[in-house]
């Protein structure tokens, strides 16, 4: 069964404040209230609700800021040996001098990009074309977490919305993924006739399941935030329809999930909604939107 997310700022931001008020009216101003059981309940004033949990934001802001979660610790949960890309929309020059015109990034300048957002060194063994299906390989730091361990990275070419001209407009941008190769799921995403755009929602995002409902409601985020790495803000973007959730596992697996959007006037893209396991950023959700049919 799908589950289709409208955009409910101002009902949900009313809806939270009245239940808010209701709570401390029925509480004794005590920070905390005894349960039936004897045992604590959650302060009030750290309550957030379900989407924030599952997103790391904080109650206080209604919402709208993704905010950085800890491991529990009270530090940030570390990287480990989890999946991770890096999405850079800026791409070098080119400077291959290929008399075809076809557009190559150096193996040079692709390990320099890749080094720079992980904050270490990485190397690239080939150029690469920046056609679709192409891909090259390279070594580089586990984590932006300033590790010394060296591990493999794939680029690939991916396009995403030009400034100001979605749908009609596209450029080339790099999205490099941690291994030898990106997983099979991962590949839908890489496809010519998507754009890719993505944001952070907090670093225990995908620790734990998304419903289709919730999934839907952060896709629709991604869509409408100013914050996200392509904005599209001016596409109007008002529901997003997910037929399946993203379970923590398929989030480390990098599988991704079928959506749909729709804008206000009523037109429709079909989504790849795929984990988001930032390198360079918290982890949140990397969305293909397909603009180019058939």
């Amino acid at each position: 069964m799908s589950t289709t997310t409208r955009i409910p700022r101002a009902v949900l931001a009313l809806a939270a404040s009245t239940a808010l008020l209701g709570l401390a009216a029925c509480s004794s101003g005590s920070a905390t209230a005894e349960g039936t059981d004897g045992e604590a309940t959650t302060s009030i004033a750290a309550t957030t609700t379900d989407a924030q949990k599952s997103t790391g934001m904080d109650a206080s802001d209604g919402g709208d800021t993704p905010v950085a979660s800890d491991g529990g610790d009270g530090t940030a949960a570390s990287g480990g040996d989890r999946a991770s890309i890096v999405l850079e929309l800026d791409v070098p020059e080119d400077s291959s001098g290929h008399a075809d015109g076809a557009a190559v990034v150096s193996a040079e300048d692709l390990g320099a990009t890749l080094g720079a957002a992980l904050g270490g060194d990485a190397t690239c063994e080939d150029d690469l074309d920046m056609e679709p299906a192409n891909a090259a390989t390279c070594n580089g730091p586990a984590s932006s977490e300033g590790t010394v361990d060296t591990v493999p990275w794939t680029a690939y070419p991916v396009m995403v919305p030009a400034d100001g001209a979605f749908p009609d407009g596209s450029t080339t941008a790099l999205l490099f993924v941690r291994g030898e190769s990106a997983p099979d799921g991962l590949e839908s995403i890489l496809d010519e006739r998507d754009v890719l755009t993505g944001l952070g929602f907090g670093s225990m995002f995908g620790a734990s399941d998304l419903s289709a409902e919730q999934l839907a409601q952060d896709t629709l985020e991604v869509l409408t935030s100013e914050n996200a790495y392509v904005p599209l803000t001016d596409a109007d973007f008002s529901e997003v329809t997910c037929e399946d959730g993203m379970s923590s596992e398929q989030f480390q697996a990098l599988e991704p999930v079928t959506c749909e959007a729709a804008t206000e006037d009523g037109e429709s893209f079909p989504l790849t909604v795929a984990p988001g396991p930032f390198a360079e950023n918290d982890p949140g959700l990397l969305v293909g939107i397909r603009i180019v049919t058939g």
